[in-house]
């Protein structure tokens, strides 16, 4: 593959999907930055533009093709609205404050238990709460932080459709199946007593390669796999 500058990036970044990412959120970021700062002559409008894109482009890592992505990020949007209203309001009290960012920032964390799409975005919505909460306290700018948000939120969205989409990746039943085939050929290989087979002991060393297809169809490769390693530790 070479030693040059691109060969070094590929090994580390198969595919350059990190490189796409960050294409994404740096078009969105300063495209919405330099037009609210320079058509719209609004500085904090054009800080919450910024801040949206790399929150939600770079702190959350939203699972998913590039389709599913933009929409989930539109469907996060009146959360965000949400809790940057809160911050801003709640700025003006010290102690309203720190109730806020231990109460939402124990919730927005907790929900990390819901699943990835969940944990992906926490990272990134928490800190709507927090950057609205910093001082000064500026309630007149909650319009401005609001339709920020939006332009951020929604150039990164439709960059995600746009430039550079990823791949489709493979789906849960591909991986699935391929890790039950191969699985059950491991298997086959070692009770045909195959001298490349591995030389661990299964938990029924006499196991016949059907009984082995038969249980990975039965378990799933997931169950019949944490069994197999389960026995190749402790034989």
């Amino acid at each position: 593959m070479g030693n040059g500058p691109r060969a070094r990036i590929l090994r580390r970044d198969p595919g350059l999907v990190a490189v796409r990412r960050a294409g994404r959120v740096t078009l969105a970021g300063c495209l919405g930055f330099y037009a609210c700062y320079y058509l719209v002559a609004e500085p904090v409008m054009a800080t919450y533009a910024l801040f949206s894109a790399v929150a939600m482009g770079f702190l959350s890592q939203i699972p998913g093709p590039s389709s599913r992505r933009s929409l989930t990020l539109l469907r996060s949007l009146p959360v965000a609205l949400l809790l940057v209203t809160a911050g801003t309001l709640l700025a003006g009290n010290l102690w309203a404050a720190t109730a806020g960012v231990l109460t939402f920032g124990f919730v927005i964390s907790y929900s990390a238990a819901g699943g990835p799409l969940l944990s992906g975005l926490g990272n990134g919505m928490q800190l709507f709460f927090f950057l609205a909460c910093f001082p000064p306290y500026a309630p007149n700018t909650l319009i401005s932080r609001l339709v920020g948000v939006c332009v951020g939120m929604g150039l990164l969205a439709l960059a995600e459709l746009t430039l550079w989409p990823d791949r489709h990746p493979i789906s849960v039943e591909a991986l699935l199946a391929n890790a039950s085939d191969e699985l059950a050929e491991a298997l086959a290989a070692r009770s045909s007593n195959d001298p490349n087979a591995p030389t661990a002991t299964p938990i029924t060393p006499d196991w016949p390669a059907e009984a082995c297809v038969a249980g990975v169809a039965e378990l799933g490769a997931g169950t019949y796999g944490l069994c197999l390693l389960r026995s190749l530790r402790h034989p």
